[in-house]
């Protein structure tokens, strides 16, 4: 981290190292296994939206497959802060370069939430909204 801000210049972020709990990742396996699927006509494939077959495969992996301890182990890797700005939790990763050969530009991703469906035609947010990792903003 750079050097910290004095407590007169704003809110001095913290680390930040969440854990699943896994009472709630057994539920969600459990929900994902509990689906209940829609027919779909014989080979509709993607023409009438999501293909149906891929779907059932992708939630079957998150429901049996995906190794979330794995993946909490590799972020829990990274320089990982939290800081609340105007009543929001902002969570974030503050990782320097290794050994930048030139000049180096900062990289921001952002998680957005997407009130209005129209706004989003096109665009995936890489979150859920209401995620227990990420507190709604205040209205």
């Amino acid at each position: 981290m750079p050097d910290a801000p004095s407590p007169a210049a704003g809110p001095r972020p913290e680390p930040f190292a969440p854990q699943a709990a896994p009472a709630a990742l057994e539920d969600l396996r459990a929900r994902l296994r509990a689906t209940r699927w829609p027919d779909a006509p014989g080979e509709a494939g993607w023409s009438l939206g999501t293909d149906l077959g891929w779907l059932r495969e992708l939630a079957a992996y998150w429901a049996d497959g995906f190794d979330w301890p794995a993946q909490e182990a590799a972020l829990a890797r990274l320089p990982r802060f939290r800081v609340t700005l105007g009543g929001v939790s902002i969570h974030f990763v503050h990782a320097r370069a290794a050994a930048p050969a030139g000049p180096v530009l900062p990289l921001v991703l952002e998680r957005i939430l997407v009130e209005d469906p129209g706004y989003a035609e096109g665009l995936v947010p890489p979150g859920v909204p209401k995620s227990p990792r990420r507190p709604e903003p205040p209205r």
